[in-house]
C-alpha cells in the first residue's frame, strides 16, 4: 500500500494495541498485540470465535510417525513435520481428507468429470498437488484451474488434464498461441511457443512421494533395536 497509508495502518495499530497494554493486565508485548487487533479488524471478529480451515498437506509418516519431513500450507509453503503435527493436535476439530499418489510418480490418481469447470473436490486436489503457477518461470498463487489440452477440442475434465495457473498465464496462453504438453514420469509442463522455442517446469512432489530422510532412516533403525514401532516428536526430545 502507499506509504502514508501504511504508517496510518500501523499508527492506528499501535495504539489500540497500547490501550490494551495499558487497560488489561498484559504479559505479551507490544507487536503480539498489534498482531491480535490487525487480525481481529481484518476479520471482523476476535480470533477465538472465528471457523478457520487451515488446508495442511502432510504423509502419513509426518502424521503418524514422527518423520521429519516437511508438510505444506497451501499460500504459505512449507513448514517443519513438527509444526504441522502440533497444528493438529491443537486444533478443536480435524477432518482428514486422503489424497491417493501413484507411487511411481506421484502423480494423484484421476477422478473425471463431465461437467466443463473443476468441481470443488477436484480443485483443492489440483491446488494441493500444483501448489503454485504450474507455467515455467512463475510461482505465483494459483486462481484458475485450466485445461491443459482444451475442453472445447473433446479433452475431458479430469485431474490429469488440469492445471493450477495464476490469472495471468491462464489469459496469456491462449493469446499467445502456446502449445501445452505433459512429460510423463516427472509432470515436466512444456510450453512450446508458434516459433518452436520450449519452456519447462517440473511439478514439485507431494509430501511423502520421495525417499525417507536421514532423521527418519536413523529413528527407524533405532526403534527396531529396541523393539519399538513408530517415532517420536522432535518436540518432545
Amino acid at each position: 500500500m502507499p506509504f502514508e497509508k501504511a504508517m496510518a495502518v500501523h499508527r492506528a495499530l499501535a495504539a489500540a494495541a497500547q490501550d490494551a497494554l495499558t487497560s488489561r493486565n498484559e504479559t505479551r508485548r507490544i507487536g503480539e498485540l498489534m498482531a491480535d487487533v490487525l487480525a481481529e479488524r481484518a476479520l471482523g471478529a476476535p480470533a477465538p470465535s472465528l471457523n478457520v480451515e487451515v488446508q495442511l498437506v502432510m504423509n502419513e509418516r509426518t502424521l503418524l510417525r514422527g518423520s521429519d519431513e516437511s508438510a505444506y500450507v497451501p499460500g504459505y509453503g512449507p513448514i517443519p513435520g513438527f509444526r504441522a503435527r502440533r497444528l493438529v493436535v491443537d486444533a478443536t476439530k480435524v477432518w482428514i481428507r486422503r489424497l491417493y499418489a501413484a507411487p511411481e510418480t506421484g502423480e494423484l490418481i484421476a477422478m473425471e468429470s463431465k461437467r466443463r469447470t473443476f468441481p470443488a473436490g477436484m480443485r483443492r486436489a489440483i491446488i494441493a498437488r500444483d501448489r503454485t503457477c504450474r507455467n515455467p518461470f512463475c510461482n505465483a498463487e494459483i486462481k484458475h484451474i485450466d485445461h491443459r489440452k482444451p475442453w472445447a477440442k473433446r479433452r475431458k475434465t479430469e485431474l490429469s488434464n488440469g492445471d493450477g495457473l495464476c490469472e495471468r498465464c491462464n489469459y496469456i496462453k491462449t493469446e499467445l498461441g502456446l502449445r501445452v504438453d505433459i512429460i510423463t514420469p516427472r509432470r515436466v509442463l512444456r510450453l512450446v511457443t508458434p516459433d518452436g522455442h520450449t519452456y519447462e517446469a517440473e511439478g514439485t512432489p507431494l509430501p511423502g512421494t520421495g525417499p525417507a530422510t536421514p532423521t527418519e532412516t536413523l529413528r527407524q533403525i533405532l526403534d527396531e533395536r529396541r523393539g519399538i514401532r513408530g517415532g517420536g516428536d522432535p518436540e518432545s526430545a
